[in-house]
């Protein structure tokens, strides 16, 4: 399982704030057709005077310790990530390839949901959306065929990208053996 915060650590994490009381914390955000499989268990308390509102998609700059989030600074992000629709952008891989990334995946891994969109040539590109990416995550992605899968951390270290592409400069290339 990955954990959230084990220890005092600068992140980044995107999801979508939610009110309870007086309080606000961060969930990974999913579909509105999905709400109903929310994974609150992995909610991160927002702490500090400048919060964003309820509601909004948010990245959240931070010093998390525990659950804790101290907020630096936050960003609006957009309401439709990417891998809630067709990737009509890419040319994907073949659905065989797609299949096998998913199939691929680590057990353990604390995932919030798995799947694939379609490209606008007819190819598949696999998703992963997980609680927090780790260097195992990252050695796991430089092994895939590159644009075959798009990692979506809900907590990420700072700086990191909000997606993580096999193939990419976040990722060493592929190497068949």
């Amino acid at each position: 399982m990955i954990g959230v915060g084990l220890m005092t650590d600068h992140v980044t994490v995107s999801g979508r704030v939610m009110a309870d009381g007086g309080n606000r914390s961060l969930i990974p955000a999913v579909p509105d057709a999905m709400q109903g499989s929310v994974r609150t268990d992995c909610a991160v308390a927002l702490i500090g005077s400048r919060l964003p509102p309820a509601g909004m998609h948010v990245s959240v700059d931070g010093q998390l310790s525990g659950r804790d989030l101290t907020v630096s600074g936050w960003n609006e992000e957009s309401t439709t990530p990417a891998f809630w629709g067709p990737m009509l952008h890419l040319q994907g891989v073949d659905p065989d390839i797609s299949h096998a990334v998913l199939r691929s995946v680590p057990a353990d891994w604390d995932l919030i949901s798995t799947g694939e969109s379609k490209t606008s040539g007819g190819g598949r590109v696999a998703f992963i959306h997980l609680v927090r990416a780790t260097p195992e995550v990252t050695s796991w992605l430089a092994g895939q065929v590159p644009d075959s899968v798009h990692v979506y951390p809900f907590i990420r270290e700072r700086g990191m990208d909000s997606v993580l592409i096999a193939g990419s400069a976040a990722a060493p290339p592929h190497h068949p053996t």
